[in-house]
């Protein structure tokens, strides 16, 4: 790949969806589930034969980072953002883009990824990330989309539009339309269409196309994303980064970006 290859995995989750297991301060990429290993700690091992640990990107809060670094000290601690505040998957994945470019001294491709999936083929997924990786090179986004056993209110859905004609050993389509937790007889009908994947919430895009897309649709989010990404370099970074971050509006990189048309815009069936 000719652009350094990010992963960028957001694990800064409120911990609400497994209570009473998963909690605030103990979220659920930090339980074990009855693994060995934490939903976090599989997330790294998975992307680890793709990303060198020094390319890795996690995106946290305060109340976890400490525990997340101590799973995973391979991980450099610089590599770990905290967000001040909660605000949001669009500007944690835009602070992300912009502390890859930071990292790789230029243009990057970045991975966006969760802490709290599971996936039980990683041989398949790792396929899947490194040909995402490989369209993303022409400038893509590309969103991993995941066939539908039912109709769900709780997912996203993407639908396909045509067959792609590029050389690959997987379904890859353009995107036609993101929807949104539909209601329940839309959900229905989208499970059965054969038209729609769910959202996975997993974005493979190029650092200039992130931050391109977030100029044109989120431009004051974007603005002060940018005066963040100068600081990095700032001896008084946490300070002022965080008077930044508060005042930057909360929105999801679904609502905000993937829902509003974007050029190039590629889906992977998984």
């Amino acid at each position: 790949m000719t652009m350094d290859y990010y992963a960028v995995v957001m694990a800064g989750g409120s911990g609400t969806r497994l209570w009473p297991l998963s909690r605030k301060e103990r979220p659920k990429q930090l339980l074990n589930l009855g693994r060995d290993r934490s939903l976090y700690q599989l997330a790294i091992d998975r992307i680890e034969p793709i990303f060198k640990y020094e390319n890795i990107i996690v995106i946290t809060a305060g109340s976890m980072v400490n525990e997340l670094i101590n799973q995973t000290p391979n991980i450099p601690s610089e590599n770990f953002l905290v967000e001040p505040e909660g605000k949001g998957t669009a500007p944690a994945i835009a602070l992300g883009a912009m502390y890859a470019e930071h990292l790789s001294g230029g243009k990057a491709v970045i991975a966006c990824l969760t802490a709290d999936h599971i996936i039980t083929d990683v041989n398949e997924f790792q396929k899947v990330l490194l040909e995402a990786g490989r369209l993303a090179h022409n400038n893509r986004v590309v969103t991993l989309g995941i066939s539908p056993t039912f109709g769900s209110t709780g997912y996203g859905y993407i639908q396909r539009g045509k067959f792609s004609e590029d050389k690959s050993d997987f379904s890859i389509y353009s995107v036609k339309k993101f929807k949104e937790k539909p209601s329940q007889n839309v959900a229905d009908n989208m499970a059965n269409d054969g038209e729609h994947y769910w959202n996975s919430g997993m974005f493979i895009w190029s650092t200039e196309k992130v931050m391109e897309e977030f100029e044109r649709q989120l431009p004051n989010t974007y603005s002060a994303l940018r005066l963040i990404g100068n600081l990095f370099d700032c001896d008084d970074v946490k300070s002022r980064f965080r008077s930044i971050w508060l005042d930057i509006e909360y929105n999801t990189i679904d609502y905000g970006i993937m829902q509003c048309h974007i050029m190039d815009n590629y889906l992977v069936g998984v």
